[in-house]
């Protein structure tokens, strides 16, 4: 391969997929005219409230890890002490330089959210790190589209894939094709059922695997610090999983970590985390309610499922008895 042709990535990928519910019925209100000149107002307003809830999911993703990537070389305030000692080892660039260099690459369509990153490279680097920000930006955008009212469902999977279609110059921007985009897609629309993240078996797995003891290592060797780092990746991932009423592992998008995560980045911006936290109460309580007057039990049933995961997680969020 010359150094001018594209380098393609067939492998191991971890992939997010996350769709936003009710979509069809909203877009079934953009029956107007929708020219500036003479549009419809309630026509052009549904349109805009479609898009602009689209694009607030994709920001609040990108936003997360914008944020948790802001401190020095990207680790986040939930974990100052591990930069700080790195930064006294005297091999400190060694060790940044040992890390594995990896990225979440982007892909949408409609109302739909593709985020991935290869599992591992041909040289045997895993990028542990870039799964675990994927299951948190995942977390971030979901708390925060309950918050406004909007419900949503998604699927994390691991396995085959490849991003010739990008490479080959056949799309445009980044693009995964292969098993790995079936198996995320099937969680989301067959297993999830309701607003929630089921994560595959795998995903779960394949991270537990990368655990490594760093007792026997060399004190401040190279070795151990990109062990610790991988080390941190899967304890980020454990604490954003939970086993379901139904036995599925789900992302924990209010739970202790998620908490202890989210609100330092929240209440840098200005934002209440408890206020973020009641609105997506307060949202799933008028579902049920809605669904429950419409005598649509099927749907009620399934946002008192998400009642009873906030109820159970308000704890960390509020003081105020739900």
């Amino acid at each position: 391969m010359t150094e001018s042709e594209p380098r393609i990535q067939v492998g191991t990928f971890v992939v997010a997929f996350y769709d936003i519910l009710g979509q069809s019925s909203r877009l079934g209100t953009w029956n107007g005219h929708l020219f500036p000149n003479g549009k419809d107002d309630s026509a052009w307003a549904s349109m805009l409230q479609t898009i602009q809830e689209v694009a607030r999911i994709r920001a609040d993703f990108n936003g997360f890890l914008n944020g948790f990537n802001s401190s020095s070389d990207g680790y986040h305030v939930a974990h100052p002490g591990l930069q700080e000692e790195l930064e006294r080892l005297p091999n400190y660039q060694d060790i940044m330089d040992a890390l594995p260099r990896g990225r979440i690459y982007k892909q949408a369509f409609s109302d739909s959210n593709i985020w991935f990153t290869p599992a591992s490279d041909e040289q045997g680097n895993h990028f542990a790190r870039q799964i675990a920000f994927i299951v948190m930006g995942v977390a971030f955008a979901h708390l925060f589209a309950l918050s406004r009212g909007t419900g949503c469902r998604g699927g994390i999977a691991i396995g085959n894939g490849t991003d010739a279609l990008n490479k080959l110059g056949l799309s445009h921007g980044d693009e995964i094709y292969g098993p790995v985009l079936k198996s995320a897609y099937d969680l989301e629309n067959l297993h999830a059922v309701y607003p929630r993240v089921v994560v595959a078996d795998q995903v779960v797995e394949f991270m537990a695997g990368l655990q490594t003891d760093t007792a026997q290592m060399e004190p401040g060797s190279v070795e151990q610090a990109v062990a610790i780092n991988t080390n941190v990746a899967v304890h980020y991932l454990h604490g954003l999983t939970t086993m379901d009423f139904d036995g599925a592992i789900v992302v924990d998008y209010a739970g202790e970590l998620a908490s202890s995560l989210f609100k330092p980045l929240m209440e840098s911006s200005g934002i209440s985390p408890e206020e973020v936290f009641l609105s997506a109460y307060r949202f799933v309580h008028k579902q049920i309610e809605h669904f429950s007057q419409d005598r649509n039990y099927k749907l009620s049933g399934r946002y008192e499922s998400v009642m009873r995961y906030l109820r159970g997680r308000s704890q960390h969020w509020t003081t105020q008895a739900l």
